[in-house]
């Protein structure tokens, strides 16, 4: 839209209003309304909007893997919340969407690169092991055993 190309927040604004028209008209109905109007409340930097709106699509559709993912990265980039908050959407995503796979990959580098080695570790011996042939768990596997000795 005229916000992505222009970078200027009055065409956020207007397109958050049109999301919270939406969000008046259909309730809780679709999900990816909230998740929108998620998004455009966090580039405008209302991060305790953005937050709601990506736990009203949480609830709204708990399948749906992209909310928990935007919820995390809020909580880590923009919120700076504690790391237990943030691995909780991470284990309440794989728990509501039956364990995904992109899911879990972004719960395993949060770890990384949180300094979380044991628990990083762990978590991409699981993926070596679902995923034999790809190298670059098995890379990350040896960097990760050579920080935690």
């Amino acid at each position: 839209g005229l916000g992505d190309q222009t970078q200027d927040k009055f065409f956020y604004q207007k397109a958050l209003a049109a999301y919270q028209e939406g969000i008046r008209l259909f309730g809780d109905k679709n999900v990816l309304i909230y998740w929108n109007a998620g998004k455009i409340a966090e580039y405008l930097e209302d991060y305790n909007l953005a937050e709601s709106y990506y736990r009203r699509s949480i609830a709204i559709s708990p399948g749906y893997e992209d909310p928990y993912r935007n919820l995390a990265d809020l909580y880590r980039f923009k919120m700076h919340k504690e790391q237990k908050d943030i691995i909780a959407v991470y284990e309440e995503g794989l728990e509501a969407t039956g364990g995904n796979a992109n899911l879990f990959l972004e719960k395993c580098s949060y770890l990384r690169f949180s300094a979380n080695y044991p628990e990083a570790l762990a978590c991409y011996q699981t993926l070596s092991k679902n995923y034999p042939d790809n190298s670059g768990y098995q890379d990350t596997i040896k960097e990760l055993e050579g920080k935690i000795k």
